[in-house]
């Protein structure tokens, strides 16, 4: 629910700011947390009447009309035209008694998702506990006109574009980064992306994150909500793939590419933190730099991959972790991104599974960043995996993309299928599991 993912507690007074959704997360809020108390809605701007449906009690003014609703009043002080006209920081602090939870709709927008601010924008108390700023990831391909955003020069100043220009991803994330959506604000704050809703927009959400801290995103409409979780790749690409021969798997070519560079080029444009590569020679590192991922010489690989996952765990911070062997060049990057996506929902170890056996990639939230490092000999993650107790598991339909490589057969074998996709034939093989 939302007020439990935004920590809202009895006495909490909480500001909205933005635009893209505000005054509908205000009264989502104020359903979820009428079953616990007593409920102000108001704004200290202005916000458009409210239906019956959605209070107990509207007092406007003096006077007070009754709702359909249960433990919420919305409160302002004249209604005009279809308006509520906002409350004074003073009239909404002597208010504060009588409600266990406090909303108020701080910010105008004029009906657009994007807008800029006046020096004297937002409008949040100074006893304000908790300010959510909103912003609406529809906004994305949109043109910075007058109809699609609020104050356009002050806009266009802020994220620095052009009339007109689209808002592209990096324009949005200048947006989120620099709008004023907590000046003035003495509390917490939140910073939640609405309209998230169908899986080119969950990448969206999840790009976004990574470049702005602490990132709520989800959908009001659809009643869903998810706190952004950074995410670092670690490509394994150490070992001495004994089975294979003399020769290093990684560097053999499959269609005039290296096995490695599948997966590398598959990996470019996923929404990663940072994506590290731990191996052991120059053709590897040259690799990565083509790509522009970090490169980490493992110096320990004759202990077992252990060292390589420790190496990554070293290399990278802030954010879990989610590990590839460099020998999947089947991997497709609408199934990586359907891991990264069900990972997003719950804090928990993510791994794909098909036909009943589980493979990599194998993700890793941030708390197990000790137990990793920990981790002796050839093993790998398993031995994690299997003290996690609870993990989730994807289910995919196709076993052939999760095989790895560790034979002159397999090889064979991968381009068969590579072959095949390219003329729509799939080719069933053996699973490898972790």
């Amino acid at each position: 629910m939302f007020k439990d993912t935004f920590e809202i507690e009895k006495g909490d007074v909480v500001a909205i700011t933005g635009g893209g959704g505000k005054t509908s997360l205000m009264f989502h809020l104020a359903g979820e947390l009428s079953e616990l108390g007593r409920v102000l809605v108001t704004t200290t701007t202005k916000i458009y009447t409210p239906s019956e449906e959605k209070y107990e009690k509207l007092v406007v003014g003096g006077e007070v009309s009754s709702g359909q609703g249960k433990n919420i009043s919305v409160a302002g002080r004249k209604d005009v035209e279809g308006k509520l006209h906002g409350l004074t920081f003073e009239e909404v602090g002597k208010l504060l008694p009588e409600y266990d939870y406090i909303l108020i709709e701080a910010d105008g927008a004029k009906m657009k998702q994007m807008k800029g601010w006046r020096e004297d924008e937002p409008s949040i108390p100074p006893f304000a506990t908790k300010v959510i700023g909103v912003a609406n990831i529809k906004s994305l391909g949109k043109s910075a006109t007058k109809e699609n955003v609020h104050r356009l020069d002050t806009f266009l100043k802020m994220v620095e574009t052009d009339k007109g220009g689209e808002i592209s991803l990096e324009v949005f994330g200048r947006y989120l980064q620099r709008g004023d959506f907590f000046k003035g604000s003495q509390g917490k704050n939140i910073l939640f992306l609405n309209g998230v809703e169908e899986r080119k927009e969950e990448a969206e959400a999840l790009e976004l994150g990574n470049q702005v801290e602490g990132l709520y995103f989800g959908s009001v409409r659809e009643k869903r909500i998810i706190k952004h979780k950074k995410i670092n790749a670690v490509v394994m690409a150490s070992g001495y793939s004994r089975r294979f021969g003399e020769e290093d798997k990684l560097l053999r070519r499959v269609e005039g590419v290296p096995v490695i560079e599948h997966l590398l080029k598959t990996l470019s444009g996923l929404p990663f933190k940072r994506i590290v590569l731990v191996g052991r020679s120059g053709e590897l590192e040259r690799l990565c730099g083509r790509y522009g991922y970090d490169y980490v010489e493992n110096d320990r690989a004759d202990l077992g991959q252990s060292e390589s996952i420790k190496a990554g765990v070293r290399e990278t911070s802030g954010g879990g972790l989610m590990f590839f062997t460099g020998d999947q060049p089947l991997l497709r990057g609408e199934s990586i991104l359907k891991l990264l996506q069900t990972f997003q929902e719950e804090d928990l170890i993510t791994r794909p599974v098909s036909g009943g056996m589980p493979s990599s990639p194998v993700i890793f939230p941030e708390r197990y960043r000790e137990d990793l490092m920990k981790l002796m000999g050839d093993t790998g993650g398993r031995e994690v995996v299997r003290n996690a107790g609870r993990i989730r598991e994807v289910e995919f339909p196709e076993r052939d993309e999760f095989m790895d490589i560790d034979t002159e057969e397999d090889l064979r074998r991968v381009e068969e299928i590579l072959e095949g996709r390219k003329n729509g034939v799939g080719i069933e093989i053996a699973n490898t599991s972790l």
